[in-house]
Parts: C-alpha cells; sequence; structure tokens
C-alpha cells in the first residue's frame, strides 16, 4: 500500500509539474517582423539627390550635374529599373526612371541655387539703447 501511495504522489508531481509549466509559460514570443526590403525606386531617388547635391558646389551647368548625378547611381537605377520593368523590357523602363530622375536632379539643383541667392530677410533694427543713469522722460 505505501508504495501505492509513494507512485500516486510520485505521478501526481510529475503531473502537477507540466501543469505549472504550462501555466506560467506565455506563448512563444513571435518575433518582429522582418524589415521590408528598400522600395529600389526610392533608393534610387535618394541617391540621385544625395549626389546632386554634394555636386551642385562645383558650380557646373545644372544639366550636368543631374547627368553626372544619375551617372553615379548607376547599381541603383539597375536595381530599380528590374523593379520597375513589369511586362515592359528593362532598357525601357531604365530610360523613363533615367530621364525622371535627371529631371528631379535639375529641379533640385535650381531650388538650391535660388535658395543661396534669395535675399535674406530683413531685420527689425534693435531699439537704441539708452544711456546708462537717464530715466526715461515722463
Amino acid at each position: 500500500m505505501r508504495a501505492a501511495l509513494v507512485a500516486l504522489a510520485l505521478a501526481g508531481a510529475t503531473c502537477a509539474a507540466p501543469a505549472v509549466a504550462q501555466e506560467s509559460s506565455s506563448p512563444p514570443a513571435q518575433a518582429p517582423p522582418a524589415p521590408t526590403p528598400p522600395n529600389p525606386i526610392q533608393t534610387l531617388d535618394d541617391c540621385v539627390s544625395a549626389h546632386a547635391a554634394q555636386l551642385e558646389v562645383s558650380g557646373e551647368a545644372a544639366d550636368v550635374i543631374a547627368q553626372a548625378a544619375v551617372a553615379e547611381c548607376g547599381r541603383e537605377l539597375t536595381a530599380a529599373a528590374q523593379a520597375a520593368g513589369g511586362l515592359r523590357s528593362n532598357t525601357a523602363a531604365r530610360e523613363e526612371l533615367k530621364t525622371s530622375m535627371r529631371d528631379s536632379a535639375l529641379v533640385q539643383i535650381v531650388e538650391l541655387r535660388a535658395a543661396r541667392k534669395a535675399p535674406k530677410p530683413e531685420t527689425a533694427p534693435a531699439p537704441a539703447a539708452r544711456p546708462h543713469g537717464k530715466k526715461k522722460p515722463a
């Protein structure tokens, strides 16, 4: 009989342990969602904008700078053309993106130059200081 009680006690202990483990364990934590891959067209736009701003200070003609900025982003242009290609050929998509990015860079360069040459806003003159020791006339 004693052996039966020991067996029951052991069986109850082993049965209770998983129940406790189940109660204390929460569902497995979900891994954070995988980061979405960057949009290749946005990556191209960011690249062209950065290079256009960097090259603008050279003083070259805006169209030369725009073409150079697009040329500097060849890898990004290829990736964007493949993503945008769809049913069209990659060559057609590449040319459309190239033209669009060149136009965008031209606008950015003109805006940068216009902002630099814009007249500075007038500031109100500071009030005249009164000499020390003199009181304001009544």
